[in-house]
């Protein structure tokens, strides 16, 4: 028993274009991507039509159930019937494309795989992502959300399937470098890798391929670029997803829930890839295996491509490695040596395997030419190798809650292209090297619960720094006269800084915010308030030490919280502030 052609029932059923109606032709393939909608749409009308019978596969056997139907047998069963009076793609057909849909992600995958599991791992992706955020949505992040349904790539409804050749060889060029995959690829943010079952996609040639390209080819030279490991795990008649992302998603607040969020990823599948071999990657048509080889290169490459992908792999399960036997763990570490990883997040609190020795081994284990990004908690370490300055290109660094964490060394003053630095909650952190101003690309500071009695001289020297945290510095009595000097500052968070008694005579022009709340021991403000004039809000409440308050005269302060305040000092400003500007005060 065979279903009738999928082009005499689904054309009029509102997911494709009417048969008489025209079609949009995109002339790229690579900007036939398909919505997260569309693909959901097209899911649906799958199960839909298999409530009304069965597929016949070549074989004999039947396909009754939506997690029986693979890529293979959607395009033989609805992808090429419906496409064929029309010799286009499908996503040319569907009903909602209006012109080219440029993509936003490329989806590596095996065809093999049901396609509800794939569509559940890009439903997963896009919301640990956040890309169909809008603005102002708790896990919008800017720069990554899209405010829409995101595009994902996916060359089964991309590519026309009646001219496959033509869409290989990009109408006549053999390079693969010319194919619809990597101009699409090229023209993506990232590449999620779906990873099926039984881990196939590893020793598929083109998904090779795709991970060279994501890794080591074109794209790696997009230091935004982001390659991201998914998988559909069925349970109990229900199927989810979890994956592995390049750096925090917009689902993780910190590396504690990133841990928790990823561990759910099945062991076995990531094994396959510890043990992923590109020579043994294989491809329906010989003439493609010779090509996709020669792409990659020599020996040398092919090596380089297999330790790059292990080092991926073993970032990922680090924590499990350090808490297997010593050669599981030394294997895991050699992985992240040879494989020069990128970015590196591993959280370790309650983790039996938590020591200095096992962190130090870690941060050995890591290039400093390669790794940008380092997050790092841990209940024990105590401090930094002396040659910690040796990662030249890190610009994310966090050691947040390593309460056990004294010191930073002098060679800490060479990350020349560090940009963030989140020492939050380092509760045993009592200075900072001489030498911090040094930092010269550092914009961001993060030093929140840390015990600082005191910033270092050269603080001033950190002219590109626009955002310092100073809250819940308990110890902290003053802060550098040169602050000032920092043009480029506009948030100052100095909350509950119970022992700071005295403010610089002047601070950087540029500050928008300044929080002050429960500096209780704080007698006056900086005497050239005044010149603060891009200043917005200003936090005073419970500063209950104020005993005199400067002129205000900024047309820029919309809103100062008052609380505690002694109410003639308000009344003060009340005053004034009806006089030079609209203000708000909050009490």
């Amino acid at each position: 028993m065979d279903k009738k052609p999928c082009s005499e029932f689904s054309l009029s059923d509102g997911l494709f274009r009417s048969p008489d109606g025209p079609i949009v032709r995109i002339q790229d393939t690579a900007h036939r991507a398909i919505t997260l909608h569309q693909l959901e749409r097209l899911v649906a009308h799958v199960e839909e039509q298999l409530s009304s019978g069965p597929w016949l596969r070549d074989d004999g056997s039947l396909i009754s159930s939506l997690h029986q139907v693979t890529l293979y047998d959607l395009n033989h069963h609805l992808i090429l019937p419906t496409t064929r009076p029309f010799k286009c793609s499908l996503v040319e057909l569907l009903s909602d494309t209006k012109g080219p849909q440029p993509p936003d992600v490329f989806t590596s995958h095996y065809w093999g795989e049901p396609i509800i599991h794939l569509l559940r791992c890009l439903q997963q992706h896009a919301k640990d992502r956040g890309l169909a955020c809008q603005p102002g949505d708790e896990q919008y992040v800017e720069g990554q959300s899209l405010g829409r349904s995101p595009r994902y790539w996916i060359c089964a409804y991309a590519n026309n399937q009646h001219n496959l050749d033509a869409e290989l060889s990009n109408h006549g060029t053999d390079s693969v470098e010319q194919t619809s995959f990597v101009r699409a690829m090229r023209q993506s943010r990232g590449t999620v890798l779906v990873v099926d079952d039984t881990a196939t996609c590893f020793s598929r040639l083109w998904c090779v391929y795709e991970i060279y390209s994501s890794l080591l080819g074109g794209c790696r030279s997009d230091s935004q670029y982001t390659f991201d490991f998914y998988t559909a795990i069925a349970k109990d008649n229900k199927i989810t997803a979890v994956g592995i992302m390049d750096g925090m998603a917009a689902v993780d607040c910190n590396a504690e829930m990133k841990w928790e969020r990823e561990s759910q990823f099945p062991m076995e599948r990531l094994r396959q890839g510890m043990s992923f071999d590109c020579r043994n990657g294989r491809a329906s048509l010989r003439a493609d295996e010779i090509r996709i080889h020669q792409a990659i290169g020599n020996g040398q490459q092919k090596t380089r491509l297999n330790n790059t992908v292990h080092g991926l792999v073993a970032a990922t399960v680090l924590r499990r490695a350090l808490e297997s036997p010593r050669q599981g763990r030394q294997v895991a570490l050699e992985a992240l040596q040879l494989g020069r990883i990128r970015k590196l997040s591993l959280y370790m609190e309650d983790s039996f395997a938590d020591s200095h020795d096992n962190m130090i081994r870690v941060i050995d284990s890591l290039d400093g030419d390669a790794c940008e990004l380092l997050y790092l908690q841990s209940d024990t370490l105590e401090m930094l190798p002396s040659d910690f300055g040796r990662f030249q290109q890190l610009k994310q660094l966090s050691f947040m809650g390593c309460r056990s964490l004294k010191c930073l060394p002098e060679s800490f003053g060479e990350l020349c292209s560090l940009q963030e630095l989140h020492l939050q909650f380092c509760t045993s952190l009592t200075e900072l090297p001489h030498n911090f101003g040094s930092l010269s690309s550092l914009s961001w500071i993060s030093l929140d619960g840390c015990p600082i009695e005191t910033l270092p001289g050269s603080f001033g020297q950190l002219t590109s720094l626009s955002r310092l945290y100073l809250t819940d510095c308990a110890c902290l009595q003053q802060l550098p006269d040169n602050l000032h000097q920092l043009k480029y500052l506009k948030i100052l968070h100095l909350n509950r800084c119970i022992r700071l008694e005295r403010m610089p005579e002047s601070l950087p022009c540029s500050l928008h915010t300044l929080q002050l709340e429960r500096c209780q021991s704080l007698t006056r403000l900086p005497v050239r308030m005044q010149e603060l004039t891009s200043l917005q809000t200003l936090n005073l409440w419970q500063c209950t030490g104020l005993i005199a308050l400067p002129q205000l005269t900024q047309s820029s302060l919309t809103t100062i919280q008052t609380g505690g305040l002694d109410p003639q000092l308000v009344e003060g400003w009340e005053a004034s502030g009806r006089k030079y500007y609209a203000l708000k005060l909050e009490r």
